[in-house]
């Protein structure tokens, strides 16, 4: 269940923020999250802090400043396990509009603010890291709202391999994913994107990513045996 954070949730909470941090943003020295821990355990209890807990265990949880995410914080054990969706869209319903922060090399979290609904407004730079970062809002109704422009099934494609940059975590642009979800055709570009996918074992494209997450819709269409890889991550070596 999703409830507002007690006082005896502060230390089970910060544990998981430092945790959460120092995996997710490997590119930032982690001295710097270390650093701020006690800051942070002492604003916790003054924040806006919603918990998910399960069998009387803290397994994630999210922050707000008003509108604004402080961030949502995933135990590493319970990832990929729908926890930040839960949290994200509690929040959705509490709020017509919401705005984060997040760095542009943490791609998994662009990734996923952005199948939520989360637009990028605008770039910036996190003074305290000298890190990009960009700035995304949310706003209710705001996905029906946009003008969606068409693309054919090779114009999708060529951006698709165009993106690529190896040994780097894959990114897509808005518009190129929502030419793909309102493709009238979604299954012909199946085959394409597993291509993309085989063919280039040093890109991390996600688990999920924005590609992964599309073709595995076709999971019972006789892609069985290709999805069933997506789980392995990406090799190193020549």
């Amino acid at each position: 269940m999703i409830r507002v954070l007690q006082e005896a949730d502060i230390d089970r909470v910060a544990e998981i923020w430092l945790d959460s941090n120092l995996k997710a943003h490997h590119f930032i020295p982690a001295q710097y999250w270390k650093s701020n821990f006690g800051l942070v355990k002492e604003m916790l209890s003054q924040a806006e802090v919603y918990v998910y807990e399960n069998d009387r265990n803290i397994q994630g949880f999210t922050g707000l400043n008003g509108e604004y995410i402080e961030g949502i914080f995933v135990s590493d054990e319970m990832q990929s396990h729908g926890i930040g969706k839960m949290l994200l869209d509690y929040v959705k319903s509490k709020k017509e509009k919401l705005l984060l922060n997040a760095y542009q090399k943490n791609v998994r979290a662009i990734n996923f603010y952005r199948r939520e609904g989360f637009q990028i407004q605008c770039e910036g730079l996190d003074k305290l890291t000298g890190e990009k970062d960009y700035v995304m809002i949310w706003q209710r109704n705001f996905q029906g709202e946009r003008t969606m422009k068409s693309m054919t099934k090779e114009e999708i494609i060529t951006g698709l391999k165009a993106t690529i940059k190896p040994e780097e975590e894959y990114f897509i642009e808005d518009d190129l994913i929502d030419a793909i979800n309102q493709y009238p055709e979604p299954f012909e570009l199946v085959d394409p994107i597993l291509e993309i996918i085989a063919t280039n074992p040093r890109v991390d494209f996600g688990m999920p990513g924005d590609l992964v997450h599309f073709v595995e819709q076709f999971y019972k269409h006789g892609y069985e045996e290709f999805t069933d890889c997506f789980s392995k991550k990406p090799s190193n070596t020549a």
